[in-house]
């Protein structure tokens, strides 16, 4: 089975990654992208008891939208909302630059989205590196962006996927855009079935299809998270506080001056680290 479609049965969680999660090849494909430079993000073009409405400036995509629909009818899994995402023109952000994954959201339950994406050339690169989240992560607080940003390393395994070719992939496929010489003319196109509606005003607006988002949600959540690693190096730096405080008290036992101390010596080692992976 598709490993996709078997993390498309179940809950998004962290627990699945922890194995080299790869792209899924759907097909190669040849694309005829306007002259004049389109950016589109996650606009709208399907919702639950409505026909596909993709606006007429972007009809070029809709081979890949036929091919991505045809997949993932064969994984057989059913999302309500279709999005549709164009980057065409110039290189000029650096956002996706970072390894980062699309569609990871724990705010509610809900199941995996599946994406579909195409470039004309330099095509995404893909971190195969299994990880394990540490318990007191909370991925609605921590950003997990910057948490592969300090976990994935020289050692890590990377892959290129194929130019002017379709794949799929679910929130559990960490990737990233190479570096792009600002100014370079590249194409991306990425399809989002999803389980639940993007409420966001930064998608563009779909006047086949109109929409009131009034959430924001760089502003209102995504530049709210915080850096695990920071969060732990504050935390381990109050507890080395507390505990040379405590070993100052001169009624302090020698079994209470071991205990403390090999606790210490824990802490010390762990910040150490920290320190290594935040400079």
């Amino acid at each position: 089975m598709s490993r996709i479609k078997e993390r498309g049965l179940r809950a998004l969680n962290l627990k699945d990654y922890n194995s080299e999660n790869i792209p899924e090849y759907i097909g190669q494909l040849k694309l005829t992208p306007p002259s004049e430079r389109q950016y589109v993000l996650r606009i709208l073009i399907k919702r639950p008891f409505e026909d596909l409405q993709v606006p007429k400036d972007l009809k070029w995509c809709q081979p890949m939208i036929d091919m991505a629909l045809k997949a993932q009818e064969l994984y057989g899994l059913r999302q309500p909302f279709l999005y549709l995402t164009v980057r065409h023109g110039k290189v000029t952000s650096t956002t996706d630059d970072v390894w980062h994954v699309d569609g990871f959201s724990q705010t509610i339950t809900h199941l995996p989205e599946q994406n579909y994406i195409w470039c004309s050339h330099t095509p995404t690169e893909v971190a195969l590196k299994p990880i394990n989240f540490p318990l007191d992560f909370d991925s609605n607080r921590h950003n997990i962006h910057d948490f592969f940003d300090k976990v994935i390393n020289d050692q890590t395994k990377i892959i290129t996927v194929d130019s002017e070719t379709v794949y799929a992939m679910d929130p559990y496929v960490i990737h990233r855009r190479p570096k792009i010489e600002s100014g370079t003319v590249r194409t991306f196109v990425r399809l989002s079935f999803t389980p639940i509606e993007i409420n966001d005003l930064n998608n563009t607006f779909n006047p086949q299809m109109p929409t009131n988002y009034k959430r924001d949600g760089r502003v209102d959540f995504r530049n709210k998270l915080i850096s695990y690693h920071e969060d732990r190096y504050f935390l381990l730096n109050n507890m080395f506080n507390f505990i040379t405080k405590n070993l100052e008290n001169p009624n302090i036992t020698p079994i209470e001056i071991d205990y403390l101390t090999s606790h210490l010596n824990l802490i010390l080692e762990e910040l150490e680290e920290l320190e290594t992976l935040l400079s």
